[in-house]
């Protein structure tokens, strides 16, 4: 919804003349498209999720220790 982001553009600092006329002109549309086809070749079908590294992938909400871990296992993994 159009309006719904407009106002959300706008509780984040967001010019919202800008924001909606970004939105009606589909401006970022071919990024959206392009980030929605990233997601799905990374097996993504839900939110939030959450890609460390573009190798580890933490999905919906999880308590702390679950992305400490994700994270430490990302570091150790570099090494």
């Amino acid at each position: 919804n159009v309006n719904t982001l407009v106002r959300l553009a706008g509780e984040v600092g967001l010019d919202e003349a800008a924001a909606r006329a970004a939105l009606v002109a589909g401006d970022f549309s071919d990024d959206v498209a392009a980030d929605i086809a990233q997601a799905q070749a990374y097996g993504i079908s839900g939110v939030p999720f959450f890609l460390i590294g573009k190798r580890i992938g933490v999905s919906g909400a999880q308590p702390a220790e679950v992305f400490v871990e994700a994270l430490e296992r990302a570091i150790t993994d570099d090494l």
